[in-house]
């Protein structure tokens, strides 16, 4: 903007009137910010959506995976366990019939009785005791 120095007013400067071809100027330049406004919301509206496709699409692929290792992982397990049995079938087939209920028998006589656990899984108390108040070294019992 031009500013002038009128005589009268003491060296004030004074703001020039604009002219229509700076309103022109004004106007357009308005629109066209307006213009790249709308552009850039609709470019960030598009990138959003991609990306919550894109986002959608992974996690569907996510999901598909973890089921397909989630069979393999139970076909693993169901394998083990077969295993497991099979061994175990063949040592029960190979001690004799009658050790099998005498031992069973010492089992019973010598197990002895499980510890009452307290709290989670007897790592604390799960009802405080009592304390007693403590009294300062220097005072004696049944002093009062």
């Amino acid at each position: 903007m031009d500013t002038r120095i009128g005589a009268d007013d003491g060296g004030w400067a004074t703001p020039a009137v604009p002219t229509p071809a700076l309103e022109e100027r004004l106007a357009a330049i308005e629109a066209r910010l307006d213009s790249l406004e709308r552009t850039v919301k609709e470019t960030v509206t598009e990138e959003l959506h991609a990306a919550g496709d894109d986002l959608r699409r992974a996690v569907s692929d996510l999901g598909r995976l973890l089921l397909r290792d989630l069979d393999r992982l139970t076909k693993v397990l169901a394998d083990h366990r077969d295993a497991i049995v099979d061994r175990l079938s063949a040592v029960a087939a190979e001690q004799p019939a009658a050790a099998a209920p005498a031992e069973a028998q010492e089992e019973a006589a010598v197990a002895p009785e499980p510890a009452a656990k307290r709290g989670e899984e007897g790592r604390w108390r799960a009802v405080p005791g009592r304390r007693r108040s403590r009294r300062p070294p220097d005072e004696a019992p049944d002093e009062r």
